[in-house]
């Protein structure tokens, strides 16, 4: 990955306050994902009084979050993710994947009962009159 965008970069040797411009653009272009565009929605419909402070402190975080994963890229979290990229290479973890996600997808189709669906919203605050 890390190299993927060193290709794209002009030079090898870019300036520190470069790189950071370019992580707060592509942190800025990645905020425009369905999670966050949903969360947006969610509060438009729900906290039609409260909207703009509560979307601002989202949007900040969410920001923040992926400046962060940026800069630990840019400064050497490369070698962590060899690391991760190298467990592939087990085949017992690959089918601990296979079977862990085969398992997530059946329990997605699976219908909660109504207590899990009461337990599940109550965190949701109602819509204000």
């Amino acid at each position: 990955m890390i190299e993927s965008i060193e290709a794209l970069m002009p030079s090898s040797s870019i300036d520190t306050s470069i790189a950071l411009l370019i992580i707060s653009i592509c942190a800025l272009i990645d905020i425009l994902s369905p999670g966050v565009l949903a969360v947006t929605a969610y509060l438009l419909l729900t906290q039609p009084n409260q909207l703009s402070s509560r979307l601002l402190v989202f949007l900040f975080i969410t920001q923040f979050g992926y400046f962060v994963v940026g800069l630990f890229l840019y400064f050497g979290g490369d070698s962590l993710l060899k690391g991760i990229g190298e467990l592939s290479e087990f085949d017992f973890i690959n089918w601990f994947y296979l079977l862990f996600g085969a398992v997530m997808a059946l329990i997605s189709f699976c219908k909660p009962n109504d207590n899990t669906k009461k337990r599940l919203i109550s965190f949701i605050p109602q819509k204000q009159r």
